[in-house]
């Protein structure tokens, strides 16, 4: 339901019980995104990056009552983030506060944001604060949550040598919530990729490896393939003789 208004540029954007006045082109995006979803979140990232205009309309837009718009939304940021995340610095404290979300997908893909935008942080917007945060993250019962946080550090820890040492000694404490023992398994694997990202910039990476060990007879295959391959890349080699 959209009205054209050709003397102000503006439209009627009627949302559930809402009815919203937004320009001609912030419509036009809010109808494909909840038309089309996520199917649409490509094509908009592609044009949200060129735009400002229209990049404050995704940031505006993951708050929205509509469930697919919502999603599409986050989801063309989180593209955004892949390519350019510091496109998205003047969001960091919409992401911030996403990661307390009730809606499981938003945190996700809050968490996704804030660690590709943490490679081009320039204002510490990666504070101690938001560490402790993705921190109590990493022991979320949810356990796709807190492999979105075992991503994210490891992803900050590549990029701000000041946290490696607490993030390494959190990533690899054992997981200690009650979880079923495949969910083990497979933030194993996760806990193992994150520090795959920095392990070579570490000047001890002992205790990374003494984890990726404690992973090469892991019941989940993949797991078990990824600890091979970590022990391979970055354990000492023997001094010829």
């Amino acid at each position: 339901m959209e009205a054209n208004n050709s003397q102000s540029e503006l439209r009627w954007y009627v949302e559930g019980s809402r009815c919203l006045r937004v320009s001609a082109p912030a419509a036009d995006v809010l109808g494909v995104l909840r038309r089309n979803g996520n199917r649409a979140a490509e094509k908009i990232a592609a044009r949200a990056i060129r735009d400002d205009a229209l990049l404050d309309v995704l940031f505006q837009a993951v708050t929205s009552a509509d469930k697919r718009i919502k999603n599409a939304s986050a989801k063309a940021l989180q593209l955004i983030s892949e390519k350019d995340a510091g496109k998205l610095w003047r969001g960091f404290d919409l992401f911030d506060r996403l990661l307390n979300a009730d809606d499981k997908i938003l945190k996700w893909i809050a968490a996704d944001v804030i660690g590709n935008m943490a490679g081009v942080d320039s204002r510490n917007g990666v504070d101690e604060k938001l560490l402790a945060k993705f921190l109590r993250l990493l022991a979320d019962p949810v356990m796709i949550t807190a492999a979105h946080a075992a991503e994210a550090l490891g992803k900050i820890a590549q990029s701000k040598p000041r946290y490696r040492q607490r993030i390494t000694a959190a990533l690899v404490q054992p997981d200690s919530v009650g979880r079923h023992s495949e969910c083990h398994n497979i933030l194993a694997g996760k806990r193992i990729d994150a520090m795959a990202r920095y392990a070579d910039l570490v000047g001890d990476a002992e205790p990374m490896l003494a984890f990726a060990r404690g992973q090469l007879h892991n019941s989940r295959n993949a797991t078990r393939k990824k600890a091979e391959r970590f022990v391979k890349k970055f354990a000492p080699r023997a001094p010829d003789r």
